[in-house]
């Protein structure tokens, strides 16, 4: 699982190292022929070449040595630099988890634009809760509004970006449907996203406080 926040610049930064793998996962779309298998022996090379490097700003670089095919002789070094939004997919769909990222950063940036692009306008968010005066559960519901309300109030601006936890795993996915988990510093979210008019959409959320 590959934690990362945004900088004040917009920047995707990542908090952990990919691998290899993940890298190659989540850039077949954009370069199909990168770590094509007729790419890398021309070039001399295995998956097992790379080297993966996180810089101190939580850039990712990958290299690898170029060797010639028949007299195996050095002749240079692959090199490549990632905008951390081209490695957004490691571990699920690009534009569902784009999504997320839309909702949690409308938190963390007090930006209810950003994240109401990310909701149903019939979304439910619900959290089991103990009623004091009972003993007994009750179900709270927040709406898309209510949500929103709560972006635009700066309370997610007080947390540090260093600790803006936003731990993105796709649960399932199923033609246009999908299940997401969203854990950061403060609460767990499970949330039901649907593709609606073409778009990745959150219709339901369940959340608990940690």
């Amino acid at each position: 699982m590959i934690n990362s926040y945004t900088d004040d610049d917009g920047n995707l930064i990542f908090m952990s190292t990919p691998t290899i793998y993940e890298i190659k996962r989540a850039t077949k779309f954009k370069s199909p022929h990168f770590f094509d298998r007729d790419t890398l022996k021309f070039f001399g090379q295995t998956m097992k070449s790379f080297k993966v490097k996180k810089s101190p700003k939580g850039r990712i670089f990958i290299y690898a040595p170029i060797y010639d095919r028949y007299a195996e002789i050095r002749r240079g070094y692959t090199f490549r630099r990632f905008n951390g939004y081209d490695l957004l997919n490691i571990s699920g769909n690009f534009e569902s988890k784009y999504q997320i990222l839309n909702y949690i950063e409308a938190w963390y940036k007090a930006d209810p634009d950003r994240g109401e692009k990310s909701l149903h306008p019939e979304l439910a968010k619900r959290i089991v809760r103990v009623d004091p005066e009972t003993g007994k559960n009750r179900l709270e519901m927040m709406s898309a509004t209510r949500l929103a309300e709560r972006w635009g109030s700066g309370d997610g601006k007080k947390t540090p970006p260093e600790h803006q936890l936003k731990d993105i795993t796709i649960l399932d996915m199923h033609g246009d449907m999908a299940s997401v988990k969203l854990e950061t510093e403060s609460w767990v979210d499970y949330m039901h996203l649907a593709k609606f008019n073409n778009e990745w959409v959150i219709i339901n959320i369940l959340w608990e406080l940690k």
